[in-house]
């Protein structure tokens, strides 16, 4: 046997039965103090049955009811006893255990977290000091917990504040507040509220019909304006229905109307903009509700569930601020000053670069004000003088979702010194509730969820550290004013968010790496996932972890995922691959609106998308504890609707391994060798992955994969021979720049220049401007001309003309119908190659692959193990091979070398049909066992008498091999063929227990168990529990099972239809 061949040979048997390290994990939920130490090991007992590798286990807070006879709150002595016995059973079970880095599931926080220690935003107070002003004080700036200013937070207990200093600055006025003379349908007093520079309370205005509102102003006579600021608090989160729309108009009689902005909603509870100027004596403030399907209007649920009662728009609107201004304000001022976050903060640039505060006249006050608030201090000359007293109080978040006695305040993400304590304290927390007996062995950072957080203690020292300048005299840009010009402005503000995205990058996600290696840890972090929550760039943040992660939420097969969850994806693989981390983790199947309803093959659409995607350890979302045990029907869950139930209690527990072996080998696969990827896709400096591309993924060539690269992984790259280096072995052909680069700063665009200089192919458009307000432009713009003339720097908005123009030459190319949606990772596993292709249509693929490669061509089937010829034919250089999948299947295509001669065999032929006469036993938990009296095979569900059932029903039957002559298929092998079944099956023939078989083709060899004749056969399927469900809503609507779904959902298909076959394949 060659060395090749004995490699081949180790690779596939350690597909067969691969390693526990590369098993699946699971999420395991601890709900509300319900936690008992006999049912734990229970639950672990079966995950370690099941296939799962490890566990996160989450210390949760949904206001679960009691379902124990003790509840035993976090860290009170019963619960560290659980704690201590569920390592225990863990580790002897050969199963890693892991916590969150908080109690809840986001993100870093716990009642121990004193206020000075916690999540910081920035404050003001202001005044206006008149020539020859003698005695000035200053109103304390808003110390209450909240978003922005006087905001009080969603949770915010009342009287809870905490406030510090900052500065004093003061410069010469320029603000131009335009007041109405009168606001229709308003008493003075509450016109007097929409000006006091409160944003916590204003005037409730109350809609018509169709929900609209409106507050007009009237000058008095025509003025110019070029600026509105309104306070419009709007709940968000989970389940809020959209923010409402509002927008500004102009009228010269107050009754023509004409548009002149929108004020887009983000988080913020604050809209500003500004606009070219307007002159009129009315203006009016239009508010309506947001017709755009909402967060609760785009869930999709299973037949019959009854959805959840979302709050819908109720036509009233509180508006805490209404101000017009004659001088010009930053435009989405509360989102440039990282109180919110958007999208593109590109396309809110002001077009017209207007004039603002000369920077030079601005001066620092700080130490002229006494404790009281007044000043030693008096105007200068003869002008008014704005007058900024700066604070910091707190954002008021808490870790969660909790118990009570587990939630607290975020710790400042910004400091390193205070995650560093924070997490020192944790941990402490589990050693000493271990006693040194057991040992956590990993951390994880789910997807980040704590808000917005725009300063720290020492962010004037950090800023000028990272961005070379001081931001005392740019500090009134943070309030919306704008200084020395838009332009500039914009510039300051982009430095500013940078040094936010760059601190919660290195404070927060660096520290916990830091000092989870300190403490033996291995760390799991993932990012922001869905779109833009907060600042910060995903490929940083995950950068510092062991195991980069993301989340691909649960979809139907043949549908698509929501496309924020494959770019968190694919940026998590991305950094994998670019710093040689072998594994990338996924929180995987995450469910909503689909309570005990979904099946192994109701699963595997989107597994195979997450691991064509570069994922190669799903974590089941979610085990939750199941602390009642059997008692609590169907168990117990983190939400009804939430979470897709991976437990001892789900009706196909018994019969998980098939599917968790499948996931097993799978991941064990991907994670040999390195991923073929050409293409460094630089994503620029501004906006994160899932910020940039949550609508969809950058188009490239069939055959051309890419992985993302942001400064930080940019610098991880070395120069060999005209390419880019990674540290898992890849080379990049190009880099691409896309994303935010159209814009740049100055270093990076000398970063590219010295990259050309060493023969890199770089494509893409020319950038157009610096992102930096402190850039020499003359030296950027030359700079780029220089860069862009050269013969390797290709000057294109496309990917595929860039790969033309050099020549770069696909690793496959698929033909035949459907081949769009057929999705393919390449990876090269030394002088192999592998790839994994993934149907995602609901309809087969017929078609062929041409492989760039040469060799013996082999499939692998991580179902069944198994592997067979693929019967390649060599074309020149190239090596072409049919490929048939069905609807939603995936398998390994592997090229090697070497031969390795397997036999081959032909298709499928059916030789026999079991017959007619089945006995069918229906067991169902808590429920007396039943004999089904059926005509033939059929869904159990179509019959009267049993469409309630759900549980595991036993078919025993018969089928037989007829004799065939030696030299009609000498060497056959034999599969039984379930025909359809709902929803997972294990097979036995005669005394062998043939397998399990949980996805279409429902299909298993049975070839060693069968002899010629009659063979009895007992067939377990296993269903979900939606029927019995179903009978609850009908039969006990009022009971917690009988709340899920309504009565009248016809049944869901449960049983063995058939028809059963037996099939052969004769050598070919």
């Amino acid at each position: 046997m060659t060395e090749a061949a004995s490699e081949q040979g180790a690779l596939f048997a350690s597909f067969r039965q691969p390693p526990s390290s590369a098993k699946p994990w699971a999420w395991w939920h601890w709900m509300n103090g319900n936690v008992v130490a006999t049912e734990a090991e229970s639950d672990l007992d079966w995950l370690a049955q099941a296939g799962i590798g490890g566990v996160f286990q989450f210390e949760g807070g949904l206001g679960a009811p009691k379902q124990v006879d003790v509840l035993q709150s976090y860290m009170s002595p019963g619960w560290k006893e659980v704690l201590r016995r569920s390592v225990s059973r863990a580790h002897r079970n050969g199963m890693k255990f892991g916590i969150t880095t908080s109690p809840g599931w986001s993100a870093t926080g716990g009642p121990w977290v004193r206020p000075a220690d916690a999540m910081k935003k920035l404050v003001w107070s202001e005044i206006e000091a008149e020539p020859g002003s003698r005695l000035i004080r200053l109103r304390k700036p808003p110390g209450q917990y909240g978003p922005y200013q006087d905001v009080v937070g969603t949770g915010t207990k009342s009287g809870e504040s905490f406030y510090a200093d900052v500065a004093v600055i003061a410069f010469p006025a320029v603000d131009q507040l335009r007041r109405p003379i009168g606001v229709a349908g308003l008493h003075r007093t509450s016109i007097e509220k929409l000006s006091d520079g409160h944003f916590g309370a204003g005037v409730l205005l109350k809609g018509s019909a169709a929900g609209l509102a409106h507050l007009t102003f009237d000058l008095g006579a025509a003025q110019d304006v070029r600026a509105v600021r309104l306070g419009l608090p709007s709940p968000h989160g989970f389940g809020a229905p959209p923010a409402p729309g509002a927008a500004l108009e102009a009228s010269d009689d107050g009754k023509a109307w004409r548009l002149v902005t929108t004020l887009p909603a983000s988080t913020a509870p604050v809209r500003t903009n500004s606009f070219p100027v307007e002159r009129a004596r009315y203006f009016r403030l239009a508010l309506s509700p947001d017709t755009k399907p909402g967060f609760s209007d785009q869930l999709t649920y299973a037949p019959g569930v009854k959805p959840m009662p979302f709050p819908k728009p109720d036509g009233t609107y509180n508006v805490t601020e209404l101000t017009l201004w004659g001088n010009p304000l930053v435009r989405s001022a509360e989102e440039k000053a990282g109180f919110a976050t958007a999208i593109d903060y590109n396309a809110l640039e002001d077009s017209a670069n207007v004039v603002g505060i000369d920077p030079s006249t601005v001066i620092d006050l700080t130490g002229k004000m006494h404790p009281d608030g007044t000043l030693d201090w008096s105007p200068p000359d003869r002008r008014r003088w704005t007058i900024f007293r700066f604070g910091m109080s707190l954002t008021g978040h808490q870790n969660g979702p909790a118990p009570v006695e587990a939630t607290g305040l975020e710790v400042d993400k910004l400091s390193a010194s205070r995650v560093e304590a924070y997490l020192k304290h944790y941990l402490g927390l589990y050693e000493e509730a271990l006693q040194g007996a057991e040992k956590i062995d990993a951390i994880l950072s789910d997807s980040i969820e704590a808000g917005m957080q725009n300063w720290t203690d020492d962010m004037p020292s950090q800023f000028a550290r990272r961005r070379g300048y001081d931001l005392a005299r740019w500090l009134p840009a943070l309030t919306g004013r704008v200084v020395d010009n838009s332009d500039r402005t914009d510039g300051f503000l982009s430095d500013f968010r940078a040094t936010i995205s760059d601190l919660i990058s290195e404070a927060h996600y660096g520290t916990i790496a830091r000092v989870a290696k300190e403490h033996g840890l291995a760390y799991t972090a993932e990012a922001l996932e869905d779109h833009r929550p907060q600042l910060g760039d995903d490929l940083a943040m995950r950068s510092h972890a062991d195991v980069p992660a993301g989340a691909m939420w649960w979809f139907k097969g043949g549908s698509r995922p929501k496309p924020t969850y494959e770019a968190d994806i694919k940026g998590a693989s991305s950094v994998a691959h670019v710093l040689g981390k072998p594994v990338t983790a996924v929180e995987a199947l995450t469910t909503f609106g689909q309570p005990w309803a979904i099946a192994p093959h109701d699963m595997r659409p989107a597994a195979d998308l997450a691991f064509v995607l570069g994922g190669n350890r799903l974590m089941l979302h979610s085990s939750v504890h199941q602390a009642a045990g059997a008692a609590a029907f169907p168990g117990i869950t983190m939400l009804p609707m939430l979470g897709h139930n991976f437990n001892r209690n789900e009706g196909w527990a018994a019969m998980a391994q098939g599917w968790t072996r499948y996931l097993t080998r799978t991941q064990f696969l991907l994670r040999q060798g390195r991923a073929d990827t050409p293409i460094a896709f630089f994503i620029g400096e501004e906006a994160p992955v899932t910020g940039l591309y949550g609508e969809g993924l950058p188009a490239a060539p069939a055959g051309l994969d890419y992985d993302f690269i942001d400064a930080t992984l940019l610098n991880a790259l070395s120069v060999v021979d005209g390419r880019l280096h990674n540290t898992s072995g890849n080379s990049y052909a190009m880099l691409y720049l896309g994303g935010s680069s159209r814009r740049m700063s100055l270093a990076m665009l000398e970063k590219l220049a010295a990259l050309a200089e060493q023969g890199v192919t770089i494509a893409g458009p020319r950038p157009v401007q610096s992102s930096k307000s402190t850039d020499d432009a003359a030296r950027f713009d030359t700079l780029a001309d220089t860069i862009w003339s050269r013969k390797n720097v290709i000057g294109t908005e496309s990917i595929a003309s860039a790969a033309e123009t050099i020549g770069l030459q696909p690793a496959w190319r698929l033909r035949g119908s459907g081949a769009f949606d057929v999705a393919v990772q390449h990876r090269v596993i030394g002088a192999a190659n592998l790839y994994f292709l993934v149907n995602r249509a609901a309809r087969p693929f017929v078609g062929e692959v041409t492989l760039s490669a040469q060799g013996t061509a082999q499939w692998w089937d991580a179902v069944t193990g198994s592997r067979e010829d693929a019967s390649a034919q060599e074309d020149g250089s190239q090596t072409r091979v049919e490929v048939a999948l069905g609807s939603n299947e995936s398998r390994f295509l592997m090229m090697f070398p070497q031969p390795d001669t397997l036999p081959k065999y032909t298709t499928f032929e059916t030789v026999a049909q079991a017959g007619s006469q089945w006995t069918v036993r229906l067991e169902s938990r808590g429920l007396p066992d039943r004999t089904a009296s059926l005509p033939g095979l059929q869904w159990l569900s179509d019959s009267p008498r049993y469409r309630d059932f759900s549980g595991t029903a036993r078919y025993i039957g018969a089928i037989t091999r007829p004799h065939l002559k030696s030299e009609d298929c000498s060497g056959a092998r034999y599969w039984l063929n379930l025909g359809e079944i709902a929803d997972v099956a294990q097979v036995r023939v005669g005394s062998h227990a043939a397998g399990t078989v949980w996805t279409p083709p429902y299909r298993i060899e049975v070839t060693d168990a069968l002899h010629e004749g009659t063979n009895e056969l007992e067939i377990d399927i296993a269903t979900t529990w939606v029927n019995r469900l179903i009978a609850a809503g009908r039969d006990a609507p009022s009971t917690p099972a009988g709340q899920l779904y309504a009565g009248d959902t016809p049944a869901r298909p449960s049983g063995l239809a058939g028809p059963v076959t037996l099939e052969r394949r004769c050598p070919a």
